[in-house]
């Protein structure tokens, strides 16, 4: 293992300090540290830097697809041909999963005898084909005492799990009794909508919305 070494200037104690502030004395710090070891190199061409003005950006993926970079040999093995070990198996190449996050969509206020009766209406807008949870939960006060009270969270509606396609879909997160106990017809709560979207290579991506519970202050 290499060891790296810092050259410190400390004071030379800590418990009885020196009158002279400036009293120091080198006192050298070693650490036993190894380098990141990889078998892949990342490929690239000058020419995919080159930007011309007036044309849009060149998508490219990266790992490139096609067979993986060949193991090279370790320990004192004999590489075969091509320069991998014999019994080993390249990593297989990658692709480069989509960057759009899930989008959820939802109504600034809701009415809470609304509320009550349909639900919350929510559109989710997906890159690609997943599986998501919904539900949507908030903060109520519970009272104990005459001066006391205790800020609970709760889920206020059902949990909905259904899988969705590519694009845009509508759905209704119904109220639970729970919700319906905690929000009165003339109740004012702030509500949190939240979104758990597991994608079919297992990432997993929660978004949050903030709805409020209350009726509207227009005549």
């Amino acid at each position: 293992m290499p060891f790296f070494t810092l050259s410190l200037r400390t004071p030379l104690s800590l418990e009885h300090m020196p009158a002279d502030p400036g009293v120091v004395g080198p006192t050298p710090l070693t650490i036993g540290w190894t380098g990141k070891q990889s078998h892949y190199t990342l490929a690239y061409d000058v020419a995919d830097l080159v930007v011309t003005p007036g044309e849009p950006d060149p998508v490219i993926v990266n790992p490139p697809t096609g067979p993986g970079p060949e193991t090279p040999g370790v320990g004192g093995s004999t590489p075969g041909p091509g320069g991998s070990v014999p019994g080993t198996t390249p990593p297989p190449s990658g692709t480069v999963r989509p960057a759009t996050p899930p989008r959820l969509s939802v109504s600034s206020r809701v009415n809470p005898v609304n509320f009550r009766s349909t639900g919350i209406r929510v559109r989710v807008t997906l890159p690609e084909k997943a599986r998501v949870e919904l539900y949507a939960t908030a903060n109520y006060k519970k009272k104990l005492a005459r001066r006391r009270t205790k800020t609970i969270k709760r889920t206020i509606t059902r949990k909905r799990v259904v899988t969705l396609p590519k694009g845009t879909t509508a759905l209704r997160i119904r109220s639970s009794a729970l919700g319906r106990a905690t929000v009165g017809p003339r109740s004012r709560i702030r509500a949190t909508v939240s979104l758990k979207t597991r994608f079919t290579d297992g990432r997993l991506v929660t978004v949050t919305k903030t709805v409020l519970i209350a009726r509207s202050t227009k005549a």
